[in-house]
């Protein structure tokens, strides 16, 4: 977790009020995280992960890909988890775009977990909590088909529109992806 290292309110308080927030205390902290990752993969440890979060000093990761990308140039080995890019507070191509290029950058070293958030991380941005699982189901569909096509295409869906989706670069890895769909369907 990249925590705050100073003093400042605990996880029971949300949202954590940016008063508390000293910003030499947060680069000393940013940098505490990224010599773990450097020790982590020393020890010989196999992936490292980086979640978002939001308004909080106990997690302070707001951009997961930010993080990951500063992980990736401090490492050469360590695979790199993204445990929650969070589809409804985020453009789900953009996602699929930031993705694809950290995995460019990474060499194919990343392994990526998208997910819906907590209740208080969509009011982070007011999004309508009963909206958050349709928007997240749909998202990493439309993630999923934007990095494993071949040929521009639209969206018309009930959560996202979008006229023309073309990613670049293309994903390095081949996806295997646990879906409630593929799941139901026996395919896992």
């Amino acid at each position: 977790m990249t925590g705050y290292d100073g003093p400042a309110p605990g996880i029971e308080i949300w949202p954590a009020s940016p008063e508390f927030c000293k910003p030499d205390v947060a680069g000393v902290s940013y940098a505490r995280y990224l010599e773990m990752v450097e020790a982590a993969e020393a020890l010989g440890f196999d992936w490292v992960s980086v979640s978002e979060h939001h308004y909080a000093p106990y997690q302070m990761t707001p951009n997961p890909m930010i993080m990951a990308s500063a992980i990736i140039q401090r490492t050469k080995r360590v695979r790199v988890a993204l445990l929650g890019p969070l589809v409804p507070l985020n453009n789900p191509v953009r996602l699929a775009e930031e993705v694809a290029m950290l995995d460019a950058l990474s060499g194919g070293r990343l392994e990526v977990l998208f997910l819906r958030g907590t209740p208080n991380e969509h009011k982070t941005y007011d999004t309508a909590a009963d909206k958050t699982k349709p928007m997240t189901q749909e998202g990493i569909d439309l993630i999923l088909k934007a990095w494993t096509s071949e040929k521009p295409f639209s969206w018309e869906g009930d959560q996202y529109q979008f006229n023309t989706i073309s990613i670049w670069p293309h994903i390095t890895q081949r996806l295997c992806c646990i879906t409630p769909d593929r799941l139901a369907a026996g395919f896992i």
